[in-house]
């Protein structure tokens, strides 16, 4: 009668030496100490497993493996002949709600790990993402396609992914900074523009009252603060494409004063008409 015992690792190992069980089936590396030494026992020997093919193609999951003739031993020719196997794959396994960055860093950690090869198989062999009997998450799809992202090779996992993350924003952003790009270079004419242009309304105020002036006095006045204007004007700061505009103010106010210091007096304004030229300005 047979029967499976509940055996796992070195209890196994010693059940086998000791004649307590016919066989033992071991998930492990090959070069794990007890599969080693078992491998080197005069009393045990290594099964062939021919239909391993057949098997792994039956199920996704099973890799058919050969372990090379004397690739445990070369010395001792261990094992004396290439002998077929059958390797169950390890799979990662996340919920549906795993985020896309989790995913990432269990597959980068895995490539790390599996990677380098082993008695079993060359180096870049695994992970395979054939070897799977379950469904693969658009991550990991994507992940065995062009492996890691550009930014995770340049930059921390942090920073790349807030980079990968961030590209959703560009479409909206894109599409705002083209409309803004447009309207941008009049908005800032205008603003530059406006620090000259605010005071000729001043200028033109002066201009009128000077017209109007009935006495020296009030002409001289008038004059003065003409003076401060160009004082004040010639604080104006804009960049130096716009500097045409602000001399063009300063020759404005310099005509004006010229022309109240000449007026003559049958040329000024009467109160009433003044007042109209203000209303008017």
């Amino acid at each position: 009668e047979q029967s499976r015992l509940d055996l796992s690792g070195e209890a196994a190992r010693q059940a086998l030496l000791a004649g307590e069980i016919d066989a033992a089936l071991f998930v492990v590396a090959v070069d794990t100490p007890y599969v080693a030494d078992l491998l080197r026992s005069d009393t045990v020997r290594l099964m062939p497993f021919p239909r391993a093919p057949a098997l792994a193609r039956r199920t996704p999951s099973l890799a058919p493996k050969v372990l090379l003739q004397g690739v445990v031993d070369i010395g001792n020719n261990i094992p004396s002949e290439d002998t077929p196997l059958i390797a169950p794959a390890a799979q990662i396994i996340v919920t549906n709600g795993t985020h896309p960055a989790i995913q990432a860093v269990l597959l980068d950690a895995a490539m790390s790990v599996h990677s380098e090869g082993s008695w079993l198989a060359p180096a870049d062999t695994y992970p395979d993402e054939r070897l799977s009997d379950l469904p693969l998450t658009e991550e990991a799809r994507r992940y065995y396609r062009n492996g890691p992202t550009a930014l995770r090779r340049w930059f921390s996992f942090g920073v790349a992914n807030f980079l990968e993350r961030a590209w959703i924003l560009l479409i909206p952003l894109i599409t705002l900074m083209i409309p803004l790009a447009r309207v941008a270079p009049p908005i800032y004419r205008w603003r530059v523009r406006r620090r000259i242009y605010v005071w000729y309304s001043d200028l033109r105020e002066l201009e009128v009252r000077g017209r109007s002036a009935a006495s020296r006095g009030e002409r001289a006045e008038i004059i003065r603060q003409l003076h401060q204007l160009q004082k004040d004007a010639g604080q104006i700061e804009v960049p130096l494409s716009y500097t045409d505009d602000l001399y063009r103010l300063r020759n404005h106010i310099e005509f004006v004063e010229g022309l109240i210091k000449t007026l003559a007096p049958d040329e000024q304004l009467t109160k009433e008409q003044a007042r109209a030229a203000l209303g008017q300005a």
